[in-house]
């Protein structure tokens, strides 16, 4: 069988969107190449069959994402679905923005891997499990040296800034949580939900953005370290994949 794109939609695991489609055209084994978040939707490779031992060849893709920036909003996870959300009244100047991207982030850079990712990292015993794991279980803190990588980026651009208010934003969030499985509930899809219920009418600002990032770019990474760098809270919203190359 060729090669497959598929589109995975907010609130899916990839597991979830490969079984479905393989209950559905009669396949028997099938694999993705580059995850998505639950939270995030888009374009995914799917080998099926045969093709299944081809996967190393695309595991070094590149992709493009589009992507929201939220100001003033930090969770451990780096978007909205967390258990830990703090709000701030704070505003990131597009100027400074689009002149960090321009010096910091293009070309090769450093970057840790998401506190609450998928990568295993050995706890003893010769045993490895998830960060997010991990973290769910106290094994370690937020304070705990995160293992990094080299990353490509390119085409980072801002496409939009706009204020909007949490009577909108908040339901936005709690419309894509609610896809999320409740037996996918790894960071709190109970207490978020409940969090963001409660509606203070505040605005927000949201940065739309895109960018092209080497094969293991995270976005959310992107985004938590912008940031750092501008001493703002932020998290990322609707990650989209829309090109894979």
């Amino acid at each position: 069988m060729p090669i497959v794109y598929l589109n995975k939609n907010i609130g899916e695991t990839p597991k979830e969107l490969i079984d479905k489609y393989k209950q559905a055209n009669g396949v028997k084994k099938a694999s993705y190449c580059g995850r998505l978040d639950p939270m995030a939707s888009g374009l995914m490779i799917v080998l099926t069959e045969e093709d299944c031992k081809l996967q190393n060849k695309f595991q070094s893709t590149s992709k493009t994402y589009k992507f929201n920036i939220i100001v003033g909003i930090s969770t451990d996870s780096h978007d909205p679905l967390n258990d830990n959300i703090k709000l701030y009244k704070e505003y990131i100047n597009l100027d400074e923005l689009t002149e960090l991207i321009s010096k910091k982030y293009n070309g090769k850079i450093k970057q840790n891997y998401p506190l609450c990712s998928s990568y295993a990292i050995d706890v003893g015993f010769h045993k490895k499990i998830p960060l997010w794991e991990a973290f769910k279980n106290k094994i370690i803190t937020t304070d705990y040296d995160l293992p990094y990588k080299f990353i490509n980026v390119s085409n980072f651009k801002v496409l939009e800034s706009k204020i909007i208010n949490d009577n909108d934003l908040f339901d936005e969030f709690m419309s894509d949580i609610n896809k999320v499985s409740d037996i996918n509930d790894n960071f709190g899809k109970k207490e978020a939900l409940e969090f963001y219920s409660n509606k203070k009418n505040n605005n927000y600002q949201v940065i739309s953005c895109q960018v092209s990032g080497s094969s293991g770019t995270y976005v959310r990474g992107l985004v938590r370290d912008i940031g750092k760098d501008l001493n703002k809270n932020c998290i990322v919203h609707r990650i989209s994949r829309i090109s894979i190359y």
